[in-house]
Parts: C-alpha cells; structure tokens; sequence
C-alpha cells in the first residue's frame, strides 16, 4: 500500500492485520467526530478484517502490513471499509483527500478503501480538522491577554495551532504576523 502526497491513506482488507510492529507508519480509526474535530485513536494490536482505517506515515512510502490470526474488532469506529467495488450515492460519504476528508461525488469506490458516513458530519462543519490521541494528556485552548478564545485559520480555511510570519484569519479579521 502506498501513502498519498501527504502521508495518509486508507485502508479496508478482508483478511486480519497486525500493527503491533508498525515500522515507519502508524494506523488510526476514528472514534468521534465534534464540531469541525476528527479524533483519531491510534490502533497498536491486530484487528480482525473488513474494517476501514487510516495510515498515517512518510509521504510516498509504501508500506507492507503483515496479516494476523485474530477477531478484534474495533471499537467505536466510525469509518467503513469497502471490501469490494462499492457504488455510493452522491455526498452519501467523506473519503480522503490529501490529508483531509471531502465529499465524495456518486460513483464506485475501490475494494479496499475506507470511507467516512456524511450523516455523522455536523451540518456547521466548514473544514474537518484531524486530532491524533497518542498519549496527548491535554488540551487547552489558545487564550489572549483577554482571556478570550482565538481561534486563527490560514487562507485556505484550516485551524492552525501555532502560526508563523504570514497572513491570517483571527476571530474573523485578516492578521498579518511578522
């Protein structure tokens, strides 16, 4: 299997995968979608198949993932593995896209691929932002000298964490950090 430009693909196989040993790649399933936040929690065993997941690793990489004797299913996850050519519905699905997940058009989707149910996306959502919990112990918010929640976003509409020179979008007004 090859990682996109990004370093992300997904993936659905009928046959069970161990990721104990997980060399230069690391496997994911969604656990919860809130607000404009994907969570992702990291998948460290083997898994039982036909479940979709995503790989995150080095951009371009192609990785080799051994199979596995086992009947673990995850749990919780949100996203749906496609084990055959699959017809899907127009904007029935979120499939992904470089390192986001954007609305996939009617047609057939490859055997071997994850998908993400559109019903499961909050209507408000403008972007999808992916939070990985890998032994993240916590979460806080960016606060200015107010005390108020900023949130700040590049041209292209994504919640950046720690913005560098350039010009931005903070709390709805054009920023330009030098």
């Amino acid at each position: 299997l090859t990682l996109n430009a990004s370093g992300y693909a997904t993936y659905c196989s009928e046959y069970p995968l161990d990721f104990s040993e997980a060399d230069g790649y690391s496997a994911w399933q969604i656990t919860g979608i809130d607000g404009e936040n994907i969570t992702f929690e990291k998948i460290t065993g083997s898994i039982k198949g036909g479940q979709g997941i995503l790989l995150k690793g080095t951009a371009g990489t192609t990785i080799t993932i051994p199979s596995a004797d086992s009947s673990n299913e995850l749990s919780g996850n949100k996203l749906v593995g496609t084990l055959a050519p699959t017809y899907v519905e127009d904007e029935a699905y979120y499939g992904l896209s470089g390192k986001t997940f954007k609305q996939v058009e009617a047609g057939t989707v490859p055997a071997g691929k994850a998908l993400l149910p559109a019903s499961l996306i909050p209507a408000e959502a403008r972007q999808l932002n992916f939070v990985f919990e890998e032994g993240t112990t916590s979460i806080r918010e960016m606060r200015n000298e107010e005390g108020e929640t900023r949130h700040v976003y590049n041209l292209n509409g994504q919640r950046v964490s720690q913005p560098t020179r350039g010009l931005y979008i903070v709390n709805g007004r054009k920023v330009v950090l030098k």
